[in-house]
């Protein structure tokens, strides 16, 4: 027979009490929890890839110079997309398991490391690629197109902090 004191079944309600919502999602039923946990994926790259769409569209409009040069940029955006994806879901999964351990300090701790992580990722691939477009671009073959491609990869370039923080 185990005896409590009335102070035990206080500290009980304190610890339930720092249990948050999102934890609480967690630790329910699996297929709510995979479905809460997607669909903020999903809306994300659908929204990434819409953009992407509407802006072939209207670049189209411009001409097949300004169209290729946007060709010449899509497989950077597609790598820093990728890049903040794993990081996203790598560190998503490290907190995911600290949370099942119930170590608030350590989902803490991943948490800010992955948001640090994330930070020197968008300056390793920002500074250089806005610095070296034009040397990227020649390289990659857009020849007469090269002006365009690195004047619209240097906006994506810029704008990379809020890819890699969606």
């Amino acid at each position: 027979m185990e005896l409590r004191t009335a102070g035990d079944s206080n500290s009980c309600k304190h610890e339930e009490s720092q249990e948050t919502k999102g934890v609480k999602i967690l630790e329910g039923d699996p297929k709510k929890a995979i479905i809460k946990l997607a669909v903020p994926m999903i809306v994300a790259m659908s929204v990434q890839t819409i953009y992407q769409l509407v802006d072939t569209f209207w670049v189209s409009g411009l001409g097949a110079d300004a169209l290729a040069a946007m060709g010449f940029v899509f497989p950077f955006y597609f790598i820093s997309m990728a890049l903040s994806n794993g990081l996203g879901i790598g560190g998503g999964a490290a907190i995911s398991r600290k949370i099942g351990a119930r170590d608030k300090s350590g989902a803490d701790n991943v948490a800010v490391h992955t948001v640090i992580m994330m930070l020197l990722l968008v300056l390793v691939f920002t500074i250089p690629s806005y610095v070296f477009a034009p040397q990227i671009f020649s390289l990659a073959g857009a020849g007469k197109t090269t002006g365009l491609a690195v004047a619209y990869a240097r906006v994506i370039f810029l704008g990379s902090i809020v890819i890699f923080f969606y």
